[in-house]
């Protein structure tokens, strides 16, 4: 009953969000409440840095069904998004939350209900990088299944430097693996002749040796 009252009191003057402990029923609850929040997002196309220069990874993040009660924060930032939380760059309506404010990376946005301090529910999103080097000549003919960084998005930045060392690995790794391979399919699609080139080869051997042997005795 004290806690009860002592929420209510802050709730009176003025304290919008107030934390109160939650029994696990309530935590249940809320996380049943909670599960039809979403996350999308979007690449925003109108973002330039100081320099007038488009910026590719900035983007628009929309969360739906975030009701009034309910709020998500960013574990890396601290930034919140809900409806006590709204700062430049968000919009609000119908229950969803539109924001620019969300960095790129992998992130754990964490969704609480205003009267409980618990992590009701965790998101995961994974906004990518733009890679600048994936179009780098150093890139050309390279399978970018298999090497990461010649793509477009990847998921975290690189300099030049580990750019250029990856890619020069793989390059190395892939033409030794090649010269091998050319080996082997060499032999497959010749052993024949490789047979008989060795036979040849032994029988030359063996015919000059006892033509030596000959030459000695007599």
């Amino acid at each position: 009953m004290k806690k009860i009252l002592f929420c209510i009191s802050l709730f009176v003057f003025g304290l919008s969000t107030v934390y109160c402990d939650c029994t696990d029923s309530d935590v249940e609850q809320y996380k049943k409440e909670a599960s039809s929040i979403n996350v999308s997002y979007k690449i925003n196309k109108d973002i330039v840095d100081a320099f007038g220069d488009r910026v590719y990874d900035g983007y628009v993040v929309t969360f739906k069904n975030l009701y009034d009660n309910y709020y998500v924060e960013d574990s890396d930032t601290g930034i919140r998004i809900g409806k006590d939380y709204l700062y430049e760059g968000q919009t609000a309506e119908n229950n969803t939350y539109v924001t620019e404010n969300i960095t790129k990376g992998a992130k754990k946005l964490n969704v609480y209900h205003n009267g409980c301090s618990t992590v009701i529910k965790t998101i995961e999103l994974n906004l990518p990088y733009y890679n600048q080097y994936y179009n780098d000549e150093l890139c050309d003919g390279v399978d970018k299944d298999k090497v990461k960084l010649c793509n477009k998005w990847i998921d975290k930045a690189v300099t030049y430097g580990e750019f250029y060392n990856e890619v020069s690995k793989y390059k190395k790794d892939t033409e030794k693996g090649n010269f091998a391979d050319n080996i082997v399919d060499f032999f497959k699609n010749n052993y024949i002749t490789v047979i008989v080139a060795v036979l040849i080869f032994i029988i030359i051997v063996v015919f000059t040796s006892v033509r030596k042997k000959k030459r000695l005795v007599v």
